[in-house]
């Protein structure tokens, strides 16, 4: 039996969406939000070639469950067709995927590590007992009150405290609490880009209200580096989203070709199922 009742939803502006049902029962979807276009653009490009590809997929084996009578030759054509218009999409998902969670791994740990004043290794040996300093502070004054803790370290100016807890989350009791240790690393980020956000004089930030205004002010630098982390998790979430992309299209191939999902795998890989 082949797949039935295969939809691509038409006006959805917040992306690809793609439903079917299966031989066995149950509807199936693939999606695709299209707020990634803009942060992953090789990722996007990818997967929405894979879309149209599922799409022409689709249309063979519609036409074959017309032509032919018995299944496995629908299963046959399906087959075919997945490794024709899926199999090419479904590897280049998986590659800028791939190149994608690295690029942004190694972004979001360039951002827990602190910054060292100079290179020199006194400086650093100094630097690191400061920090040390800091997190003995930290644990003599609050204990175990996570709350306290947490609003002293948020409340702090700069980056010094920050970059004494964050880097060594796991020798603080914020490692009992992922929120609060996700909230601080996440202020550690913006400070740190902050710190490395560049604030010409220019013109252009002169207003009516404030005609000698000639630089950005805090709040805007703030703005500018909380967008600036927020790609990076907004790209982690395209690469979190492209997995499950890589999977629905196992299951469609699977399904359409009465295929294992290993089979259905080793298919759209461009091996023997």
């Amino acid at each position: 039996m082949a797949i039935k009742s295969f939809n691509k939803v038409s006006g959805d502006t917040r992306g690809i969406l793609l439903n079917w049902s299966a031989p066995g029962g149950g509807v199936y979807s693939w999606y695709w939000p299209a707020q990634y276009a803009g942060v992953a653009g090789d990722l996007d490009n990818a997967a929405t070639s894979l879309a149209a590809g599922i799409t022409a997929a689709s249309a063979s084996i519609e036409a074959a469950d017309k032509q032919f009578k018995q299944a496995g030759d629908v299963a046959r054509v399906g087959a075919e067709a997945c490794s024709r218009y899926c199999g090419p999409g479904f590897r280049a998902v998986r590659q800028a995927a791939i190149s994608e969670r690295q690029t942004t791994a190694a972004a979001r740990y360039s951002l827990r590590q602190p910054v060292e004043a100079s290179a020199t290794p006194n400086s650093t040996a100094v630097e690191a007992i400061q920090r040390a300093e800091i997190r003995q502070t930290l644990f003599r004054e609050f204990g175990t009150d996570l709350g306290g803790a947490f609003e002293w370290v948020m409340q702090s100016q700069g980056l010094d405290v920050l970059q004494a807890i964050v880097p060594a989350i796991d020798r603080t009791i914020f490692v009992k609490d992922k929120q609060l240790s996700d909230l601080l690393a996440e202020e550690f980020a913006i400070r740190k880009t902050i710190k490395f956000t560049p604030n010409e004089p220019s013109d252009d930030f002169a207003t009516p209200a404030d005609p000698l205004k000639n630089k950005m002010d805090d709040s805007s630098i703030r703005l500018l580096a909380k967008a600036k982390v927020g790609r990076i998790k907004l790209r982690e979430e395209a690469v979190d989203a492209a997995s499950k992309l890589l999977v629905a299209t196992i299951n469609f191939t699977a399904q359409s070709s009465n295929l294992t999902d290993t089979e259905a795998l080793n298919l759209l890989f461009g091996k023997s199922a």
